[in-house]
Formats: C-alpha cells, structure tokens, sequence
C-alpha cells in the first residue's frame, strides 16, 4: 500500500499536471489552432494516466515488498521453532529447514515477477501477490505441523526403547537373585513383561504434539511399575532366604537333639536339660 507521504506526492504531481495542463491550454490563442486544444488535452491527459499508474506501481511495489518480508519473517519463525525440537534428528531438522527456505525463495521470486498490466484491475495483481504469499506461509505451517509430529515420535520411540532397556536389566536382576526358585523367576520375569507391554502401550497413547511432556511421565510411570516388579521378586528372595536358613536351624537343632539321644553315658535327665 501507499504510504500517506507517497499518497501527498502523487496528489502534488496531479495538481501540478492540471496546472500545466490548463496553461499549456490556455496558450492557443489562435481559432486557426483551436485543434491543438484537443491535443494538448490528449496530451495533458496522458500525463495524468502515467502519474496514476507510477503512483499503482508504487503501491504494488510496496504491497510486494510487505509481502516478501512476512514471507522472511514467517520462514525465520518456523526455522527457529524446528531448531528448538529437541527429540528431532539432525538430519530431520536440515530437511525440513531446507524446504521452507526453498518455498521461500521461490515465493518472493515469483512475487517479484508479478507484474500491472496496463489497463488491468489492480486488485487482480495484489491477490496474486496474497495467493504467493499465502503458498508460502502454509507450507511454513505444515513443515512444522510435519516437524512437531515427528519429534513426538522420536520421543515415543526413545521412551518406549527406554523401557525394555529398564525391562531387560530388572530380568537380569530378577534372575541374579539366588534365592528364588525357577518358577518363582519366570513368574516374575513375565510381570515384568506385562508391565513393559503396558507402559510402551500408555506411551504411545500420546498422539497430540502439545501434550509431548505426557510421554516422559508415562515414561517414569512405566519405570516405577518395573521397579515393584523388582521390589517384590527382591522380597521373595529375602523370604526364601530366611526360610531356608530357619530350616537349616531346625536341622541343626534335629541333629543335635539326635546326637545328645545317642550318649549313652548321659542320664535322662541331663538329655532333656541339654536338648
């Protein structure tokens, strides 16, 4: 659009020509030459189309030039939101900052090539400079729609990879406790896979980019449920432990008490108080 400055000067221009216009007019002074009225209106008037029109191309030109900064403007944003995805690769983040670059660039090109025709509506040209600009601008918008979803993917996947990593170590765990009967170690293992399957299955119910925090809690949440898996198979062992070394008490005792029944030189008496 036309500055107010810009819009002041044009006007002037125009003042100026119909003064002109008006002298040079004013000089056939001759009926003989009356004819030259005519052409020094054609003439006058011609100079009033070419303000108008210098005065269109100006206001294109700034509407271009708007329009080519929002489009910098927008591509600075979008690049700057992909750069702060943390779970995006390298390689995703230089794909998607190189095809918003691209568009803009082809955009601002093809707005420079738009062009007034002489005698065309003015309005047709400005809506090929928005159609340009709004191409651009909703790339912009799926790029990092595009970049937020693939983030969150790869913040799922490493989350889920997370949990069998923490799976798998509490099966080692799990099977390093010595004290646990075989049944007793693959019954807890197979807890430890249902609360794998489940937690991976909770993480990947997040699907909303805004809401990709929910995938570190569902995370932690996953974790815990490994971790009293742990806890209880740690309890059994301990229960086992201290079964097996109240029974070894109890044969100990039996064999002193049988050991005590065999003296034969011992009364009665001195095996009862002994045992």
């Amino acid at each position: 659009k036309l500055t107010d400055k810009e819009k002041e000067a044009a006007k002037a221009k125009i003042d100026e020509a119909v003064k002109t216009a008006k002298a040079e007019i004013d000089k056939v002074t001759d009926p003989k030459l009356k004819d030259n009225v005519d052409t020094k209106l054609d003439e006058q008037l011609g100079n009033l189309d070419k303000i108008e029109l210098d005065a269109a191309d100006n206001d294109i030109d700034n509407i271009k030039a708007a329009a080519k900064s929002n489009v910098d403007s927008r591509a600075d944003e979008i690049i700057k939101a992909i750069d702060k995805l943390p779970d995006l690769t390298v390689e995703q983040k230089k794909a998607a900052k190189d095809a918003v670059e691209a568009k803009a660039k082809e955009a601002k090109t093809a707005i420079d090539g738009i062009k007034a025709s002489e005698g065309a509506d003015i309005s047709v040209t400005k809506k090929e400079i928005e159609n340009q600009k709004n191409s651009a601008t909703d790339l912009f918008d799926q790029k990092k729609t595009e970049s937020a979803k693939n983030d969150l993917a790869n913040a799922k996947t490493k989350a889920k990879d997370a949990i069998d990593t923490k799976a798998a170590e509490t099966k080692a765990a799990i099977d390093a406790m010595p004290n646990l009967t075989e049944e007793e170690k693959a019954a807890k293992k197979a807890d430890v896979d249902k609360a794998a399957t489940a937690a991976k299955a909770d993480i990947d119910t997040v699907t909303d980019p805004a809401i990709k925090d929910n995938v570190s809690s569902k995370k932690e949440t996953g974790n815990s449920a490994l971790e009293q898996v742990e806890s209880a198979a740690t309890n059994n062992d301990i229960d086992n432990m201290k079964s097996a070394a109240k029974s070894d008490i109890d044969s100990a005792a039996t064999d002193a008490k049988a050991a005590i029944d065999a003296m034969t030189d011992l009364t009665a008496k001195q095996k009862e108080e002994a045992k």
